[in-house]
Order: C-alpha cells, then sequence, then structure tokens
C-alpha cells in the first residue's frame, strides 16, 4: 500500500551503528548525510512513515529488521558467515520529526518524501535531495552537506532501543559506551580536536576520553614540578 505524505504526517529515521555515529556518538551532522547522486540525479535515503508504523514498537522493529539485512550483505559481500566486530550494524532507537516542521526545500535543494515500500516493509520512506546539476562538484558537496544539517535540525530527540537479538552483544556501542552515545552532540563543536590530559589526570577524568578516538586525539602532558619554569 502506498499512501501520499501529508504536511501532518511524521517520519521517523533510525538510527544505525556505525553509521550515523561519529566517534561511537551520534551527532546530528550524521542524521541526514547524503551521498552520491543515483542515476535520477538526486541523492536517496531513507525514513520510516509513523502513519503506517504507529507504535514506537514498530519503528524499533523496522530498525532492527534494517541491521539485520545490513549485516547479511555485509556478511555476504565479505564472503564470512559473520560481519568483524568493527563493521557490524547496530540499530539504536530513531529520532522523528513532524514533516510541516522540516526545512524541505531552499534555493539551493529540495527534498522529497515518498512512501515507497520496500524489502517487504509497507512504511518506508524514499527522501530525495535534489540539487542543481550544473552546480560544481565542489559547491554541490557543500550544498548536500547543508541541506543534512538543516533537515536533521527538525527531528527529535532519540527514541533509545537495544534489539533482543543484540541483548548480551558485548560490542554494542550501548554495552561499550553507554546509551547515553544516542543523545551526545559532542562530535559537531569538537571534532577534529585535541584534548590535553595531564600525567596525574584522574580516572574520572580520563574516563571522558572513552569511546571517542575518532571524535578528537588524546595526548597527555607531563605535570610541571614545582620550581620549573614550564
Amino acid at each position: 500500500m502506498v499512501v501520499a505524505i501529508q504536511a501532518d504526517d511524521v517520519i521517523a529515521r533510525c538510527l544505525i551503528y556505525p553509521q550515523l555515529f561519529a566517534g561511537n556518538i551520534q551527532a546530528s551532522g550524521k542524521l541526514w548525510e547524503f551521498g552520491q547522486r543515483a542515476q535520477d540525479g538526486a541523492s536517496h535515503l531513507s525514513a520510516v512513515l509513523k502513519r503506517l508504523a504507529p507504535a514506537n514498537d514498530d519503528i524499533h522493529q523496522f530498525g532492527c529488521n534494517l541491521a539485520l539485512q545490513q549485516n547479511l550483505a555485509l556478511s555476504e559481500r565479505l564472503g564470512l558467515e559473520n560481519p568483524p566486530a568493527e563493521k557490524k550494524r547496530y540499530y539504536c532507537g530513531f529520532k522523528e520529526a513532524r514533516v510541516d516542521t522540516l526545512r524541505l526545500s531552499s534555493s539551493d535543494y529540495k527534498i522529497i518524501l515518498t512512501n515507497q515500500p520496500e524489502h517487504g516493509e509497507d512504511a518506508h520512506v524514499d527522501v530525495a535531495l535534489f540539487i542543481d546539476k550544473d552546480v560544481p562538484k565542489n559547491r554541490f558537496a557543500n550544498r548536500r552537506t547543508a541541506a543534512g544539517i538543516a533537515l536533521a535540525e527538525g527531528f527529535s530527540d532519540v527514541e533509545p532501543h537495544m534489539c533482543k537479538v543484540d541483548e548480551g552483544d558485548s560490542n554494542h556501542p550501548f554495552e561499550r559506551i553507554g546509551v547515553d552515545c544516542v543523545n551526545s552532540e559532542l562530535p559537531g563543536p569538537w571534532q577534529g580536536k585535541t584534548v590535553h590530559l595531564s600525567d596525574d589526570a584522574t580516572i574520572e577524568t580520563s574516563n571522558l576520553t572513552e569511546g571517542f578516538s575518532n571524535v578528537f586525539e588524546t595526548t597527555n602532558l607531563p605535570v610541571p614540578q614545582l620550581g620549573s619554569d614550564q
């Protein structure tokens, strides 16, 4: 069943780790990170139409199935029974937004939402980003990024979830880092920065850097001695 998406509809974006994460932390800049253009001239991502999946559990089931499909495809591509731990995909919850609150167009881009059933999921939504094909490649990349960030601004906080199949998996980001990994906005302003910790940094301070190896570099500085001119 295909339906026309209305202004008062709500769409959800499933958070798949590590695709939508930066340094093990879910970042708004990764929520709608559009890729290269397809043959139709648009960059495509996916969402879920809540009218056809009204309960949170419906969205969670959609996300768990999505992660499962991606892991199966990854295993097949790599010729392995199971994907390696560092590449395994995990569904971690979703963010949602009402359609009429989203910035779907500007002078630089247009985003079209279409209910397009896929893999047996009637609630699947194709999110297509169109940018003028005559825009130079460097400006196209900038506009694509700006459109994704503008779209992400309309989305709610995360409704976290661990799939039943992932329970007990010590590699799951909830187990390694904590459930708060889906709510932090740390990667935005701190991306590419260096944090310096002194050798006598407390354990509590050191633990702040756990799981952030891809977000910022950490280095230890020697503790200045009394009487030194350092």
